[in-house]
């Protein structure tokens, strides 16, 4: 039996789309707040004949990462466990509540799974739980480069590297298990959440693009390397999950021209992106709304970073799908939405 965490999200949608083709015994553990109606629109999206019936196949379990107590029933005769639960979240108000998922969930995951015998453990970190280096005047980042605590900026990628060290920790205790970190996933998902947002907001029109760089990945990409590497029952290795080392402005006019809008033309500065970021605080505290743009974004959004991806690469034979084509297939997903509701049962 295979367990999957975080079912609802980006990453964890798609692969209970690939177990479900695969007709292999799976479940999902969702919370009892969880829309997994999302779910549902990702499997018609991608199998409009039979998306209903590979959609059922989900064994779906209630528990929660953060309340041990609560995933008895969810562990019942699990082998592997594919852990893609996590908060994203870069604002330094919230680094309670991502402390708790992304470190102390984490660490009830491994520990239950020692307890039930799981036999493979694959964890999803995120390539900000790793350090950089520089490569003459471009700074880089690999397997090899690791984070120092004391440094850190961003509570996320703190959380995510504590939620690690839970798993090297587990496998030093004997469970066999592996780390990938995926750089930006795109793809079909809930467009009120993580990258999906981005969609939303080029559909709109916008006409602005941050001066950096980053690597980006398609999420089937993501998910098929999951399982391969667990197929292949490679263990105590962490693997940079990056397709291509891309520029924002090229990757949100690759949006913008999908929707039929005019590809951002204007650069933001470094200073104005961080005068956003305040202005957006301001704005949550006084409206209760979420704090979308922060410091931390501001920054990394000016930054040139580079993602090296030759250790998945010469591990797998893999080759990955173009991040064009990845954009491709989540715009064609975001405007079947509009028809979505009048064809789903």
């Amino acid at each position: 039996m295979i367990l999957v965490t975080g079912g609802s999200g980006l990453t964890g949608s798609h692969l209970l789309l690939e177990l479900s083709r695969k007709k292999e015994p799976f479940r999902a553990l969702k919370r009892n707040s969880s829309d997994i109606s999302w779910v549902r629109r990702i499997f018609d999206y991608y199998e409009p004949e039979k998306g209903r019936e590979l959609f059922f196949r989900i064994e779906w379990v209630d528990g929660d990462i953060t309340d041990p107590d609560s995933l008895t029933a969810a562990f019942r005769n699990v082998t592997t466990v594919y852990h893609t639960a996590g908060y994203v979240s870069f604002d330094p108000g919230e680094h309670k509540k991502i402390r708790k998922i992304n470190v102390e969930g984490t660490r009830h995951m491994v520990e239950l799974s020692l307890k039930y015998g799981v036999e493979h453990f694959c964890h999803v970190s995120s390539v900000a739980a790793i350090g950089k280096h520089h490569q003459g005047d471009e700074l880089w980042v690999a397997e090899t480069d690791y984070r120092k605590m004391r440094k850190e900026r961003s509570c996320y990628a703190f959380s995510k590297l504590l939620g690690e060290l839970e798993v090297w920790r587990a496998m030093e205790e004997g469970l066999r298990a592996v780390i990938v970190n995926p750089v930006i996933i795109l793809g079909p998902g809930n467009w009120n959440r993580g990258s999906a947002r981005l969609f939303k907001t080029m559909q709109n029109g916008l006409p602005f693009y941050p001066p950096g760089s980053n690597g980006f990945v398609d999420v089937r990409d993501v998910v098929r390397i999951m399982l391969l590497l667990t197929e292949r029952s490679i263990s105590g290795e962490r693997f940079v999950i990056n397709a291509e080392n891309l520029s924002y402005r090229q990757v949100l006019s690759w949006i913008a021209h999908g929707f039929g809008r005019k590809a951002p033309s204007i650069r933001t500065s470094k200073g104005l992106m961080t005068l956003a970021a305040m202005t957006d605080w301001m704005i949550s505290r006084l409206s209760g709304k979420p704090h979308l743009l922060t410091r931390e974004t501001a920054r990394t959004s000016a930054s040139h970073i580079f993602y090296n991806n030759e250790k998945i690469r010469s591990t797998l034979g893999y080759e990955f799908i173009p991040v064009k084509e990845a954009v491709n297939n989540a715009v064609r997903f975001s405007l079947s939405l509009a028809d979505y509701a009048d064809h789903a049962d």
